[in-house]
Order: structure tokens, then C-alpha cells, then sequence
């Protein structure tokens, strides 16, 4: 299960409780150099959101952060996104090849998007749930072709902020992050990963629309940007300019374990 930082170890690490302050509240300039310099740093709520959700039937439910094995050949899972942030489902080959499909419903009727890339490659799904409607459950769906796979759902709600890098420790099972990440429109920005030595991180950048509900549901050739083809051991860089919206920053981890470091830089 990926360890995040809470507010105790930032304040460990140096950063005093007022400027954790400054860090939740909406509108004020983002921590780093240059503070006047910086675009806003928008917050949300991370609160579910009360309503109906549908039931998961037979399904198996996936929980956040807990890894499962998908045995060879078909195996429905479900959950239920309740925040109103990204979410992720993937599934990461062991001895077998995955495809990994999102429905709607338990019947595996209605499709909202399909995983399926050339060779042994983690597949993932994405969900814009600032768009989408909160809460519902979906229905991930993996074929695990030849052998085993293991599947993971990360829908921890979690946001970086601009030069405030956040740290994730990820064991050996982990497979996938997801956290939002706030693009203003027209700004240039750098993301970045670094990791342990036997590390080897992909990062990708999902960005949807409002106005285009098929955008709310992504799989990993549907991301707007991406880094992986550094060794391992080595930083991952994607640049990117923002249109003002909440985007869903996707850290998936090959191979290795260890300490991840995310951080958003605008450029300036």
C-alpha cells in the first residue's frame, strides 16, 4: 500500500504548521521562491460526497491502495468514487499480459474505456470525477491473459501544489498514484518524478473537458502528456501548459520499490 505524507511528517520535515496553513488555503500564491511570482494555488474538498451509489453485485471490490491478484483469464471489480478528484484503476502484468476495461454497470454492458497496449505494459483507467458525477461506482474489468496480473485503485485525493513537492513510498506490489494537480490556463509548468535507484516510474498527465463527457473516462494511450523512457534510477520530466482546469497526474511504477518525489513547477 503506498505511504502518503500527512501534515505531521511535513511539519517533521521542516515546514512549520503556518505555512501548512498557507498551503490549504484557496487563493494564496503557491509555496516556493519567488512567492509573488507564483500563480494561485486552488483547493477543493476532499469530503465525499453524500448521495446514492449503485451496489457492486458480485463483484470484487477494489479498495484504495490495496493490491489484488487478478488470476488468469476474466475477474469484475468494482468501486465507488465518492471525491471529487481523479481516480485510477490498473493492473500491472505478472505472469500473464492484462487488458483492462471500465463499464458502468455489473453487466459489463455500458464501456467507458478500454486499456489494451502492445507488449507486457501496466494498463490503467482514468476518471475525472471533477466532472464526472459523485458518487457511482464502476466496474473495472481485467482479462489477464496466460498468467496472473496485479490490480490496484489509488482514489486517495490528494493534490501537489506548486514547488511543494509531495513524497510517496511505494513496496515492491504497489503499481499506480493518482493525485490532481491544478494547471492554470496559459502557464507553462514542469513536472517531474525522481525515485530510488532501482526505481522505474512512468508519469502521465490525463486532462478532460467539461463539456466532452467521453474525456471523463480515460485509459493510459488517451493521456494528454508522458514520461518513461528514462532508465531506471532516473528523473522522468514532462513539460505542459495548463488551461485552467484539474488535471490527473498518474505515477505508475514498473519495477523496484522505494520513495517517489512528485513536484510541479510553473515556469516562470
Amino acid at each position: 500500500m503506498p505511504v502518503r505524507r500527512t501534515a505531521a511528517q511535513l511539519v517533521a520535515a521542516g515546514l512549520t504548521a503556518a505555512l501548512l496553513a498557507a498551503m490549504a488555503s484557496p487563493g494564496l500564491a503557491g509555496v516556493g521562491p519567488d512567492q509573488s511570482a507564483q500563480p494561485a494555488n486552488p483547493t477543493k474538498s476532499s469530503a465525499p460526497v453524500a448521495g446514492w451509489a449503485a451496489p457492486i453485485g458480485d463483484a470484487t471490490e477494489l479498495l484504495n491502495g490495496v493490491e489484488v491478484t487478478a488470476p488468469k483469464g476474466r475477474t469484475a471489480y468494482a468501486y465507488t468514487q465518492s471525491v471529487i478528484y481523479w481516480s485510477v484503476t490498473a493492473a500491472r502484468p505478472d505472469s500473464g499480459k492484462p487488458t483492462l476495461w471500465l463499464y458502468a454497470d455489473e453487466d459489463n454492458t455500458d464501456l467507458l474505456a478500454e486499456s489494451s497496449t502492445r507488449g507486457a505494459k501496466i494498463e490503467f483507467v482514468a476518471v475525472d470525477t471533477n466532472h464526472a458525477p459523485a458518487p457511482t461506482t464502476y466496474f473495472p474489468t481485467v482479462r489477464s491473459k496466460d498468467g496472473t496480473s496485479t490490480v490496484e485503485l489509488d482514489n486517495a485525493a490528494g493534490i501537489i501544489f506548486d514547488d511543494n513537492p509531495d513524497e510517496f513510498t511505494l513496496s515492491a506490489d504497489d503499481v499506480v498514484i493518482v493525485t490532481d494537480v491544478f494547471l492554470d490556463d496559459g502557464v507553462t509548468y514542469k513536472l517531474t518524478v525522481t525515485g530510488p535507484a532501482n526505481g522505474d516510474p512512468d508519469l502521465f498527465v490525463m486532462r478532460s473537458a467539461e463539456a466532452e463527457e467521453d474525456s471523463w473516462y480515460q485509459a493510459r494511450t488517451d493521456a494528454f502528456a508522458k514520461a518513461g523512457k528514462r532508465p531506471a534510477g532516473e528523473k522522468e520530466k514532462i513539460t505542459i501548459t495548463g488551461d485552467g482546469s484539474w488535471h490527473g497526474l498518474v505515477l505508475i511504477q514498473q519495477s523496484g520499490s522505494g520513495t517517489y518525489t512528485v513536484k510541479k513547477s510553473p515556469i516562470l
